[in-house]
């Protein structure tokens, strides 16, 4: 069975999955965090970093960690152009971004809010998983 370890960035995540010998990194947070990731990763063998997506906040230190860890990147080719300006994405909001949720609910920033509040059913409907989020605590649904 695979060990998740949360590394908590400041209001984000990064992941550290780990299944016998081999680990992977999920995201790779803001350049303030790169030191203390690179600390959290020493003796887990880092084999790949996969980014969930093309945000700043999840992206930063990708190139560094590869150098450090030696580990290849993976990404969907859809956000790779996201890696060179964030601001190819239009985002739209429905709430006041910056408050705070204490608890998983449809997102505040989106790209289109049809497929986000899908995604969050979809994600409502879980019985008996974790979900690990990109901002956040886990929690068991």
């Amino acid at each position: 069975m695979s060990k998740i370890e949360r590394i908590k960035c400041g209001n984000g995540n990064c992941f550290l999955v780990e299944e016998e010998d081999n680990a992977i990194l999920v995201d790779t947070s803001r350049i303030k965090y790169k030191d203390m990731i690179l600390e959290k990763c020493k003796g887990h063998n880092v084999r790949l970093i996969v980014l969930t997506h093309g945000h700043v906040d999840h992206i930063q230190n990708a190139a560094y960690l590869s150098r450090k860890l030696n580990a290849p990147i993976a990404m969907h080719k859809a956000d790779f152009e996201l890696t060179k300006n964030n601001m190819l994405e239009p985002l739209s909001a429905h709430t006041l971004p910056g408050k705070y949720m204490f608890y998983p609910t449809k997102s505040m920033l989106y790209g289109d809010r049809i497929k986000m509040e899908k995604s969050a059913l979809k994600i409502s409907n879980l019985k008996n998983v974790t979900v690990h989020f990109g901002h956040g605590k886990s929690m068991i649904l």
